[in-house]
């Protein structure tokens, strides 16, 4: 057991090692967008110490603007049949359990907000997990699935180091 738990303790520590850089520079891009003045950190903060530093924040209000639109725009999964074992009426079964789904515990809030980070510094993610619907109730093996906001999720989620796609769904790991 001991021998399982270092190599896991092994992995996290050369993943986080891997995409330090990553998530340094989406911590520049997050503060960029956001935070007054975070235009003139980094390298720019010396040459300019004890001077006025103008600030036009056309990033910050693009970023809004965009989100703004996805807001008033979201897309939407929608089931279709894909052969003929499948009908549409279980296809209507399946948005509407998605749609309830999203609906139940800020599932909707949780998207929003991995949109947002992801525009603010190419990062966000978004949490599944399952929950039983009746916790007590040994017969009952209903599932539901429970979308959890992950904010700040470029300094709090590692990936495996080996990920080679944008969307990380080829790792093999992954550690909040």
């Amino acid at each position: 057991m001991n021998e399982i738990l270092n190599q896991y303790k092994e992995e996290l520590v050369d993943d986080f090692a891997a995409s330090a850089d990553m998530r340094d520079m989406s911590n520049e891009e997050y503060r960029f967008v956001m935070v007054a003045g975070g235009q003139w950190e980094g390298w720019l903060e010396n040459p300019y110490e004890n001077r006025a530093k103008m600030q036009l924040n056309h990033v910050a209000a693009f970023v809004r603007r965009h989100h703004s639109a996805y807001l008033q725009n979201r897309p939407a999964v929608n089931y279709s049949p894909s052969d003929d074992a499948t009908s549409d009426a279980d296809a209507d079964l399946l948005d509407g359990l998605i749609r309830r789904d999203l609906q139940r515990k800020g599932g909707q809030a949780s998207i929003d907000t991995a949109v947002w980070e992801q525009k603010c510094c190419g990062y966000g993610v978004v949490l599944l997990k399952t929950e039983y619907e009746d916790e007590g109730g040994p017969q009952n093996n209903n599932q539901n699935i429970v979308f959890e906001e992950q904010p700040c999720a470029y300094s709090t989620v590692v990936f495996d180091a080996a990920a080679r796609r944008a969307d990380k769904s080829d790792a093999m790991r992954c550690n909040v």
